[in-house]
């Protein structure tokens, strides 16, 4: 089975605002303020350092990117290999 993408791989910047090659673009901080979420965690899960929450998902949906349902679903899909994974490596 192929291992999904951390949620975050697909969460285009320009689509939140956030400057990515568009120096007219918001820092990531700006971004999060405007969606309502603590910087840290828009930063952690672009970055894939944590779980896109239901509540980032759901902010995310609202900012116009995708769905909370897809967000979390992908998010679960990706949790479950991480732990298949784990799991196959310790008992290897």
């Amino acid at each position: 089975m192929v291992n999904p993408a951390h949620p975050g791989d697909s969460i285009p910047y320009g689509c939140l605002g956030i400057r990515g090659d568009d120096d007219c673009a918001l820092e990531v901080g700006e971004a999060a303020a405007k969606l309502g979420v603590p910087h840290e965690d828009l930063q952690r899960g672009i970055d894939r350092r944590s779980p896109v929450t239901p509540e980032l998902a759901r902010q995310l949906e609202a900012a116009g990117w995708s769905t909370a349902e897809f967000c979390v679903r992908h998010q679960a899909s990706y949790d479950a290999a991480q732990a298949r994974a784990k799991r196959c490596a310790a008992t290897a």
